[in-house]
């Protein structure tokens, strides 16, 4: 096992530092000070990004850990990413690898607007050899919408991958309109195959989104996604970007989309 301590020393309230390690691969389990506001809310095989909770400056020290081994399975791997088990307000946030902090709006607008707000934690960017077959990547998003009364808007929704489109969806609102509805979308990537030798992982993505359109049972409706082309072959040997978009046809007061929470999970 490997272990190391690493000191947080006067960290703003509500503020992030990111604090460098020496143990060479990602830390399977961070040991928190439960007498400070301040986690550990990301982790990589350099570095760890702390978070302070509270409402004033904190300090505290840590103690990684590094086990060598995830559910009996022996990790040799020098650029191992797997997701540690990280302790945020004293809660395990094991495959946690981005997440918003802020609303982000889609309003009055006909462009392809971006539904990943600036502030954020953690990292949105896939290094390279991080598909494995069975690695699944899952991302989440839920909020409101609200669209014109008048007619059937249309709008698009599309997900990316270091700027390649892998889901476009395009869909009619109710043509009464939505007031604040409540929305959600979810996508789940699984990588099937790696082929080494040339550097890429065939990957396959399905989901949904859903918006409640009144209230009450039977008043959700639902679109399915799914990759475009069913699976497809991405490098293995570049760091990937992940991207979401939504698109309004027509650029209306009347048309707001807002996300509250939205992040990025390795699942296995």
């Amino acid at each position: 096992m490997l272990s190391e301590l690493v000191t947080v020393t006067s960290l703003a309230a509500h503020a992030t530092i990111v604090v460098p390690h020496t143990i060479g691969l990602t830390p399977d389990l961070i040991l928190p000070n439960c007498g400070t506001p301040i986690g550990a809310v990301l982790c990589d095989a350099t570095c760890v990004t702390f978070y302070n909770y509270g409402d004033t400056p904190q300090s505290a020290t840590f103690v990684l850990h590094r086990m060598h081994s995830v559910q009996g399975q022996v990790h040799v791997a020098a650029t191992d990413t797997e997701t540690p088990l990280l302790w945020a307000g004293g809660h395990p946030q094991k495959d946690l690898l981005w997440t918003a902090i802020e609303d982000v709006t889609v309003a009055n607008t006909a462009a392809e607007t971006s539904m990943l707000p600036a502030l954020s934690l953690g990292s949105r960017t896939l290094p390279p050899g991080y598909w494995y077959p069975g690695r699944m990547l899952r991302w989440e998003t839920r909020g409101h919408l609200t669209t014109l009364a008048g007619g059937g808007e249309t709008t698009t929704f599309r997900l990316y991958l270091d700027g390649v489109k892998i889901v476009e969806s395009v869909g009619s609102m109710p043509p009464g309109g939505l007031t604040s509805a409540y929305v959600e979308a979810v996508l789940d990537l699984v990588c099937r195959s790696v082929n080494v030798g040339a550097g890429t992982a065939t990957l396959y993505g399905v989901g949904r989104t859903l918006i409640k359109t009144a209230i009450g049972i039977n008043t959700v409706n639902m679109r399915d996604l799914e990759t475009i082309g069913g699976t497809f072959s991405v490098s293995n040997t570049v760091s990937m970007d992940f991207g979401a978009t939504y698109q309004f046809a027509n650029a209306n007061p009347g048309n707001v989309l807002v996300l509250s929470t939205s992040d990025l999970r390795s699942l296995s």
